[in-house]
């Protein structure tokens, strides 16, 4: 079952979604079915014990347990029931969430028969709701964008040489329009750093200037797109990025959950391009980041924190030698990591910690343990063991390691920035082993070699052993 439709779309829900779902699967409106409720308590006893690999059998005879025999055929059909079931559940969560496009649509309803008292009371009760909404994204400007229309054409029965509402409508039309050329502008710049692409915006230039000049900014929402883009576009002008963090961390709430991760990941990938060209002030910044994004549950994907995540603040807090606050995190973290992966970066990262603090025997036998399935963690794991072996001195293993390490680079597909930074990782670390420790004029130049190379994130590691 692990592959199956079903269990794939059962794993994505959240534990209050799951208890949300077991009373729709108790209600007789959506389901009668004794078999279809036990087929979903097996599955979430599974997830529950982490059994993944248990038999459709098993699941099947549990689901019947008058019969006997596994059925294929009628396995495949309870499983179809099921999942149909699951996914009216999900549309009516998203109704739910969407509770004020469908209120609208009954506006327009009310409009085009010409019901005036009904059109009133609805949009009274949708301006009551409305002024509810924490969330100021392009989708809450679209929505009041579609009620000043229904305002505007609903007056249009009327008097048309009244006052109009067509100013607020304009307005909101505008802000709707902007804050989404804006975002995309964001996606477009950040694509152009990794595809090499390029992107046709002929509008951007006016919209940027009428950002600045008319009042946008004083919105947050549309400020923060703002100095996203110009953070990519002008990485050099601090201030930027000075006002991204500071809006960011006032109005996280004004955004949807996957938005504001779009966006964290954006501020945090200029402090991590800061970092690696040499101005390590960034890594207070990047780590002040990470802990708001913590925060406000900006990491979380359907309640599981990612590897890289949870080992990128891990490298960052080693950094700043916040091991005390490292320690609780690495252990409080570890139950909402991928599964598949828990064990192996639990032990990795703590391994890091350990051996920051000198502790090489636990920081090795916990290396010993991990069973790395990613091929850039396991690179991290051998920088690890690279720097335990020469800080205890043990150089007859480390020549070892480093041969091997470079033919692993060669045969492995990394990406070319990676294979970069870690092969200039082995190549350091070599000439130090192979440098007459007396010889001074040797030593600063490759000093001055290491300061000028242009990818090397251990660069100070590197530095602190030429020492």
């Amino acid at each position: 079952m692990k592959s199956g439709k079903l269990w794939l779309l059962f794993l994505t829900f959240t534990p209050k979604e799951l208890k949300r779902f077991a009373k729709t699967l108790n209600s007789p409106i959506f389901n009668q079915e004794g078999a279809v409720l036990r087929l979903f308590n097996w599955m979430a006893k599974q997830k529950e014990k982490k059994a993944y690999r248990i038999s459709e059998e098993k699941a099947f005879l549990y689901a019947y347990p008058e019969k006997d025999k596994y059925n294929s055929a009628a396995f495949h059909a309870l499983k179809s029931r099921l999942l149909g079931i699951m996914e009216k559940f999900l549309q009516m969560e998203r109704e739910e969430q969407l509770k004020i496009t469908t209120e609208i649509d009954m506006l327009e309803i009310y409009r085009e028969r010409n019901l005036s008292k009904h059109f009133e009371q609805k949009l009274k009760r949708i301006k009551k709701n409305k002024g509810k909404e924490g969330v100021r994204n392009s989708d809450f400007h679209y929505s009041s964008y579609r009620i000043e229309r229904e305002i505007f054409e609903m007056q249009g029965r009327g008097n048309r040489t009244k006052e109009t509402n067509l100013q607020t409508l304009n307005r909101q039309l505008n802000t709707f329009f902007i804050l989404e050329k804006l975002k995309y502008a964001v996606v477009m710049e950040s694509h152009k750093a990794v595809y090499k692409s390029e992107y046709e915006q002929p509008m951007l230039p006016f919209i940027l200037e009428l950002v600045k000049n008319d009042g946008f900014l004083e919105m947050p929402e549309m400020a923060i797109y703002f100095y996203c883009y110009q953070a990519l576009k002008n990485p050099d002008d601090e201030e930027n990025f000075n006002q991204l963090k500071l809006l960011i961390q006032k109005n996280n709430q004004l955004f949807s959950k996957n938005e504001l991760k779009d966006i964290y990941t954006i501020a945090n990938n200029y402090c991590v391009k800061r970092i690696n060209n040499g101005a390590e002030n960034y890594l207070q910044e990047l780590f002040d980041l990470y802990i708001s994004g913590l925060d406000a549950g900006v990491f979380l994907t359907s309640g599981v924190l990612s590897r890289w995540s949870y080992t990128n603040i891990v490298t960052a807090g080693l950094r700043l030698k916040e091991f005390e606050w490292l320690a609780k995190f690495i252990q409080e973290y570890k139950n909402i990591l991928e599964e598949d992966f828990q064990e192996s970066i639990y032990a990795y990262n703590l391994s890091r910690l350990y051996h920051v603090k000198k502790k090489y025997d636990e920081a090795m036998s916990l290396l010993i343990q991990v069973d790395l399935k990613d091929v850039l963690i396991n690179i991290s794991a051998k920088v690890l063991l690279t720097k335990i072996y020469f800080e205890l001195e043990e150089f007859e293993a480390l020549e070892s390691l480093l041969a091997s390490f470079k033919k692993y680079l060669r045969r492995n597909k990394v990406i070319s920035y990676h294979k970069t930074n870690y092969s200039n990782f082995v190549y350091y670390t070599q000439k130090i082993l192979q440098l007459n420790q007396f010889d001074k004029i040797k030593k600063q130049k490759l000093k001055e070699e290491v300061n000028q190379a242009e990818i090397l994130t251990e660069r100070e590691w590197i530095l602190e052993q030429l020492k």
